[in-house]
């Protein structure tokens, strides 16, 4: 009897030597996964306005926008009205703030809130003034605009 109680003692200490270094390999590699990631995570911003460039779409209700933002600094904005038979472009500058994270458009882009208000836009010409839209880059997917209004998603680089 000694010896089976001795048997399962024995047995019970090397199976919690065994948890106690795979609990200890868990506390040594999750710093090490675990820093690299949130600092990934952290830097959800581009960088710079070369990772801004490429070709970006957006629909919101009656629209379907193209935003094309080239590495000189000129953008090139297709609006077109899902349902009619409408379309027309807007060209001009933006630029990138890196500590704020914005994307600033000269006076000539187009939001796409309403209808009449891009149908206005694209027909007139007149300028609504400056528009200041966040950009985002989480797990390589990049965005500008917000989750409030009209969001341009990233589908190629140039």
């Amino acid at each position: 009897m000694k010896v089976r109680i001795a048997g399962i003692l024995t047995y019970e200490l090397n199976r919690q030597r065994r948890s106690m270094n795979t609990n200890a390999i868990g506390r040594r590699l999750g710093p090490i996964i675990l820093v690299p990631l949130l600092c990934w995570l952290i830097s959800c911003h581009p960088n710079d306005d070369s990772e801004l460039t490429g070709v970006y779409s957006a629909e919101h209700n009656w629209t379907k926008a193209t935003l094309t933002l080239y590495p000189d600094h000129r953008f090139v904005q297709v609006v077109a009205l899902i349902e009619h038979d409408f379309a027309d472009s807007a060209s001009g500058l933006w630029s990138y703030d890196a500590e704020t994270h914005y994307v600033t458009f000269d006076s000539n882009f187009v939001g796409l809130m309403s209808v009449p208000n891009v149908v206005h836009d694209l027909q007139s010409r007149q300028a609504f003034g400056l528009h200041a839209l966040p950009a985002d880059n989480y797990f390589g997917s990049v965005t500008i605009g917000s989750s409030e209004g009209v969001v341009y998603k990233k589908r190629s680089a140039l």
